[in-house]
């Protein structure tokens, strides 16, 4: 059976939302879906190659948003070879008009994460060359090189206050950085295989970590001491995030699921499971990476993610919109818009797309 027969309405829906700005079919039927918008990334005309966040000549492998919204930073690969004509670059776009503001040049291996700092000064970027760089957003200039990990960066975050900088990398450590030296303040080592993902919490008091060996660490950042290991997923871990209170962790993970847990026991409160993966070699490029959460008009949190295959963005584990080929991720190369309902994609062709949800039954 095909995609069109199984899920008519969300292809339908799918079609009237990625169709050009400017087509008759998207203007008379538009107003039919209210529930999600696609407010960067498509093109003006049928056929047209002109887009509004396109730059890069390589593929898209991760975005960030500043802390105000304003402006989204980009980071591409090292394909196609030779490595002379790779694109290796971070672009910092300007979310309201579309317009690159600053090409930083630099990486010359895959740029694999790109995070702002709490006040939007800086960008730090982590690297397939073992490196992350510093950058001036306002200038393009690149402030400092941190070297020490040795294997390629997988993610960088900044603390709550800025004065400190986390790494986490394939060489299954952590690294915590002094922000205003670029020294290397502690070292955590647990992990016995490759580090996905590291996040503060609000306070900057935890770090949270996601890796390859199923397993979440949670540590101290005073004393870089684990506080807690949370077990339970049953293959690679890729992605972590606090609640605002910082008294649980979401986990998404390559085995299909979502796992809440409650930072003080260690305990998993809650799974929350996705549709059954298409029978196929599982790779390291499937599983869930980022959540997108909005509330509806009762309240009800609902969370919105793109799946393991990379074609749908699914709510609650519930497909909703299928993604043309053009508009779909390169593996974790999303990222959750500060207030919380859009995801910004980084697509395979260098294009850079924003959607935002908004539940059914909620005042648009």
């Amino acid at each position: 059976m095909s995609v069109i027969d199984s899920v008519p309405l969300q292809i339908y829906s799918s079609a009237l939302l990625f169709s050009p700005q400017a087509s008759i079919v998207r203007s008379l039927f538009f107003e039919n879906i209210n529930w999600v918008r696609i407010s960067a990334g498509l093109e003006k005309n049928w056929g047209s190659t002109l887009q509004t966040f396109e730059g890069h000549s390589g593929s898209v492998w991760t975005v960030a948003f500043s802390p105000d919204g304003s402006k989204l930073a980009s980071g591409s690969a090292d394909f196609p070879l030779p490595l002379e004509s790779s694109d290796c670059t971070i672009r910092i776009w300007d979310t309201a008009t579309g317009r690159v503001e600053q090409t930083l040049e630099g990486h010359f291996r895959r740029v694999n994460s790109v995070a702002f700092s709490p006040d939007g000064s800086k960008l730090a970027s982590g690297s397939n060359d073992y490196t992350i760089r510093m950058w001036d957003v306002a200038t393009g200039q690149v402030e400092q090189i941190l070297k020490g990990h040795s294997d390629s960066v997988s993610s960088v975050t900044f603390s709550p206050d800025g004065s400190k900088l986390a790494s986490g990398s394939y060489d299954t450590t952590i690294r915590m950085w002094d922000v205003a030296t670029g020294q290397v303040e502690q070292t955590f080592e647990g992990h016995s295989r490759w580090v996905h993902n590291v996040m503060f919490s609000s306070d900057g008091s935890k770090l949270a970590s996601a890796s390859d060996d199923y397993t979440i660490r949670l540590w101290d950042v005073a004393t870089g001491q684990v506080e807690q290991t949370f077990e339970g997923h049953s293959r690679w871990v890729h992605s972590v995030a606090f609640s605002p209170d910082g008294s649980k962790l979401a986990s998404g993970s390559c085995d299909n699921t979502i796992r809440l847990w409650d930072v003080a026991t260690g305990q998993a409160e809650e799974t929350l499971r996705g549709y059954r993966r298409s029978l196929r070699t599982p790779s390291r490029r499937s599983g869930l990476f980022q959540l997108a959460t909005a509330k509806d008009n009762v309240g009800h949190t609902r969370f919105y993610i793109v799946d393991e295959t990379s074609s749908w963005v699914t709510q609650d584990g519930s497909r909703i919109l299928y993604l043309p080929f053009d508009y779909r991720p390169v593996d974790t190369s999303y990222d959750v818009a500060p207030t919380g309902c859009s995801l910004a994609v980084g697509g395979r062709r260098g294009r850079v797309t924003i959607i935002t949800f908004w539940p059914l039954g909620s005042n648009v």
